[in-house]
């Protein structure tokens, strides 16, 4: 790393690619546990078990009945391929949509955060080239990475004047600079945690949520739901009771930028998939799949995006150096492929992995890179969804054994 500036802002190499890995919130990516071992260690543990996705001889816009045991038929509609994404019309009934958003209201909901959105007093400069001065691009990148802040080259350049950072308006920022204008680092985080308390918009995420966990839940309507999860996908029932059910609300302006629902592998292995965050030790989340349900009718905005769906062109170094991941920039774009409309009891599957190869790692399969997504902004009424994500960590037999 190179380090110019004695106060705490150091310019880092980091490549754009690398900060790819950085696609993370408080409850996805990579997460802390304080017990070791609920980390999930890495193993070679044989098993007959595959994870099947629900596959249709189907092209996109068709449609496929699934019956399950409780007598429902629920109809898949392919929305596309990559990622595999279905829409489900009345999965859940009106009343359960009301009685989840109910219950949650009762425990409680508390604002949604994303990694990066501290304000710790040393902020890592994002100088992808290492050549010791930060265009307005890796200006942006830096208040992302450090600060969740997604600033526009416009919200850059008010940000330079009303700080004085770059008194001869080169667009760039040199050590010199830096040092003139802030003693230490302090001074650009209280300027960033100021302007996004004003502007939500600024925010990666702007939402709050809670957590069902359906291992431990006693509501009666939350474990049918489960059940009725584990039947459609044809999964078994302790794999599904040992994943989450994640509650959010979003009101006016409520968006959630482009992110991915599950982490990288790490070629070393050295990083185990989550199963609670709650605690200390270094994890990551990996989550197989999304079941999302939408709780209510959204007046207007509060599409789900998926920008890059069925994309055979997809180049993520290229989506990244655009700041495509913006959604209240980017949502209306003719560059998002896919918006799925937020209607009342209705569900979106998409599967987060590619199909599962024979001995490969993870055994859950490799990342869709093309099942990026994203809500976008609300801009009448409100927005209550479900996150019921199917998780899985690296040894296949705990996930499919009753936790103890």
């Amino acid at each position: 790393m190179n380090t110019f500036v004695p106060y705490g802002l150091a310019f880092a190499l980091l490549t754009l690619a690398g900060c790819l890995g950085t696609e993370t919130d408080d409850d996805e990516g990579f997460c802390d546990l304080d017990n070791e071992a609920d980390c999930g260690a890495a193993t070679e543990k044989s098993s007959s078990f595959i994870l099947s996705q629900l596959q249709f001889d189907l092209e996109v816009g068709g449609s496929h009945e699934l019956r399950i045991s409780d007598g429902r038929s629920l109809k898949l509609r392919l929305l596309s391929k990559r990622p595999l994404l279905y829409e489900i019309d009345d999965f859940l009934s009106s009343d359960e949509a009301d009685h989840v958003v109910a219950e949650a209201g009762r425990r409680g909901l508390v604002r949604s955060g994303t990694e990066g959105g501290g304000f710790a007093a040393g902020v890592r400069l994002m100088d992808a080239d290492n050549d010791r001065i930060l265009t307005i691009a890796e200006m942006r990148r830096t208040l992302e990475h450090n600060f969740d802040a997604h600033f526009t080259e416009i919200d850059v350049r008010r940000m330079y004047d009303e700080l004085r950072l770059d008194p001869n308006g080169d667009d760039v920022i040199t050590p010199e600079e830096l040092q003139q204008a802030m003693p230490d680092s302090k001074a650009l985080g209280e300027y960033v945690r100021q302007v996004m308390q004003k502007n939500a918009r600024l925010r990666g995420r702007n939402s709050e949520n809670m957590f069902f966990f359906p291992d431990r839940e006693t509501d009666g309507i939350i474990q049918s739901i489960t059940d009725r999860v584990a039947q459609a996908m044809g999964l078994p029932g302790t794999l599904v009771e040992k994943s989450d059910m994640q509650i959010v609300h979003y009101g006016i302006g409520g968006h959630y930028n482009i992110h991915l629902d599950s982490a990288e592998a790490p070629p070393d292995r050295q990083i185990p998939c989550c199963t609670r965050f709650d605690g200390v030790k270094a994890c990551r989340s990996c989550r197989w799949a999304t079941l999302l349900f939408y709780l209510n009718d959204v007046i207007e905005g509060g599409e789900t995006a998926f920008p890059v769906a069925d994309d055979p062109s997809f180049d993520a170094d290229i989506f990244h150096n655009e700041f495509r991941e913006n959604l209240h920039v980017q949502c209306d774009s003719e560059s998002v492929r896919l918006r799925v409309k937020p209607e009342k009891g209705k569900a979106v599957l998409w599967y987060n992995h590619l199909p599962t190869k024979e001995g490969e790692y993870p055994w859950f399969g490799a990342i869709d890179h093309n099942s990026r997504h994203g809500s976008c902004p609300v801009k009448q009424g409100e927005k209550w969804i479900a996150n019921f994500w199917i998780k899985v960590t690296d040894d296949k037999n705990w996930d499919l054994s009753h936790q103890e």
